[in-house]
């Protein structure tokens, strides 16, 4: 069945469109979930209470805007950061930066700080949203740049940029952090 046709249908309370979508997408978006979660049982939560929200605002969704998987993908992230939020867990603590920094650029780094992953969420959210959408999906989903490009629309070249002046917009907050603590304890 074509997307269209399928959204509309979801629309109308077709149960068996429904499934369909669930089927189509929950794998993927399962994944999503597992990279935004912090325990075993938690991505299945994120990805009902995400399908939830889904159908309840699959009215809002507009194709001329982007992709249903793109559209759906933010709901679950948006949905995992809520349950983070809720729950106050965190990734055994802290978030390593240089996992974050190997993620976005391919390499090793000199990195060797951890930052708790209620700041991680706070300065991903202070990015301006191009950079967000595009840090969110190099360096924590592991997407190429060349396949941010075909999700997004844009250049491989935008992407690259992005995600440059994503990651030096957080290795900023970082410093301002450090400095902050540093003044603390003197």
């Amino acid at each position: 069945m074509e997307q269209q046709q399928l959204i509309e249908l979801c629309l109308r309370n077709d149960r068996k469109a429904q499934k369909e979508l669930v089927q189509n997408y929950a794998p993927v978006l399962l994944t999503v979930a597992r990279r935004y979660s912090y325990s075993a049982i938690e991505p299945e939560d994120i990805l009902q209470d995400s399908f939830i929200q889904i159908f309840t605002h699959l009215n809002q969704f507009d194709a001329q805007r982007g992709k249903i998987f793109t559209w759906m993908r933010q709901i679950v992230i948006n949905t995992a950061l809520k349950h983070f939020r809720s729950e106050k867990n965190k990734i055994n603590g802290t978030v390593m930066i240089e996992d974050l920094h190997e993620n976005a650029h391919g390499s090793e780094s000199d990195f060797s700080d951890t930052i708790d992953a209620e700041h991680w969420i706070e300065w991903i959210n202070k990015l301006p949203q191009p950079y967000r959408q595009i840090f969110n999906l190099a360096a924590i989903d592991g997407y190429s740049h060349e396949e941010i490009a075909k999700l997004l629309n844009i250049e491989v070249v935008t992407s690259r940029s992005y995600l440059h002046r994503a990651r030096k917009l957080l290795l900023s907050m970082i410093q301002q952090n450090k400095q902050l603590e540093h003044g603390k304890r003197i």
